[in-house]
């Protein structure tokens, strides 16, 4: 195992099987992302990635989200509604939030919620526990 700094010059030309991403929705850009893709998939690799909400849509994680979100297998957990699950063939998003409007119970009263947790994992073949 080898610890890697976020940036691309470090990642440039990086080749593995397991890339352990965290908090994907703090990266500045998808370029980081492109080169961990990029040294995965020659192997069969995967990338793990796990994340609090951001704030930014635009970045790599909101623009997986919002791919994400929009594949025909996208759903939520009939058991816990605000775990939402999006898979593909080399492609898995679970992440349980908050829908916009939802209000949690805080120390100091009723506040907007914010919360969110992302798992995605992408790689050649991923496993998913289907219920």
């Amino acid at each position: 195992m080898k610890v890697l700094a976020a940036d691309s010059d470090t990642l440039d030309g990086w080749l593995g099987t397991l890339a352990l991403v965290d908090e994907l929705g703090r990266w500045p850009s998808a370029e980081n992302y492109g080169l961990l893709r990029a040294g995965v998939v020659p192997r069969d690799g995967q990338i793990v990635a796990i994340s609090t909400a951001s704030d930014d849509e635009a970045n790599p994680l909101g623009q997986l989200r919002a791919k994400a979100m929009a594949l025909p297998t996208f759903r939520r957990d009939p058991g816990n509604p605000k775990h939402k699950i999006a898979t593909s063939p080399s492609f898995a998003l679970h992440e349980w939030s908050l829908d916009p409007g939802d209000v949690e119970r805080r120390p100091l009263g009723w506040l907007p919620a914010t919360v969110a947790i992302t798992l995605l994992v992408v790689g050649a073949t991923v496993w998913v526990q289907n219920r």
